[in-house]
């Protein structure tokens, strides 16, 4: 399915881990931007996160941070003194963020984290986020270097991030701007997952897999 406008609210039917290993319901993310870099190789160079949490009870501490070891290495932490980082499973790592302080109820607490994309591999032409629970004031922009910008970019939405069901069901084409970025803003992404593909020479998204 192909629209005309990239949807602003994006509810899907994303199905929970096996493991169910999600975000805790102790907080939710009350806003979130993701600011993805693209190289001259046409590789990811650098990824920056800011969200921003909000306390659903008295007492939250922590906030738990999870990234796959095997595309990407975690540089900074901003915003909370980072445990251990231990292996959840396969190339999935987390890292428990103890908070400045507790939080209150409805009290929010802004985290920053800096990633660093490994060179090997291979690379597919897109950046997604998944969201298993609720995300108020999501933002994502990618910047394309200037020697390796793309031919089309779409903003879409993928069935699962997780094989044999991460194709895409949902694009809407969009244009570089003179910054060599693209950006959406959505509202509220739930159990969904949505982000940014192009196309550099000969590569074609398909909504069928």
């Amino acid at each position: 399915m192909t629209s005309s406008e990239p949807a602003r609210v994006i509810v899907g039917d994303l199905p929970v881990p096996d493991d169910d290993f999600i975000s805790p319901s102790s907080y939710q993310t009350a806003r979130l931007c993701e600011f993805h870099e693209v190289g001259a190789d046409g590789r990811p160079a650098r990824h920056r996160t800011v969200q921003t949490i909000r306390a659903l009870r008295d007492g939250v501490t922590t906030h738990r941070y999870s990234f796959d070891l095997s595309q990407a290495r975690v540089d900074s932490i901003r915003g909370g003194t980072p445990g251990d980082p231990y292996r959840v499973k396969g190339s999935l790592w987390a890292v428990e963020l103890t908070l400045p302080k507790p939080l209150r109820r409805f009290e929010e607490h802004t985290l920053e984290y800096v990633t660093t994309f490994r060179g090997d591999g291979p690379v597919e032409p897109y950046f997604r986020r998944a969201a298993h629970r609720r995300v108020e004031n999501a933002a994502i922009k990618v910047t394309f270097h200037p020697e390796m910008l793309p031919a089309r970019v779409w903003w879409a939405q993928w069935a699962d991030y997780r094989e044999p069901h991460d194709h895409l069901i949902e694009r809407a084409e969009v244009a570089v701007d003179p910054a060599h970025s693209v950006s959406h803003q959505v509202a509220v992404l739930e159990r969904a997952v949505a982000g940014f593909v192009w196309e550099f020479e000969a590569w074609q998204p398909s909504t069928t897999r």
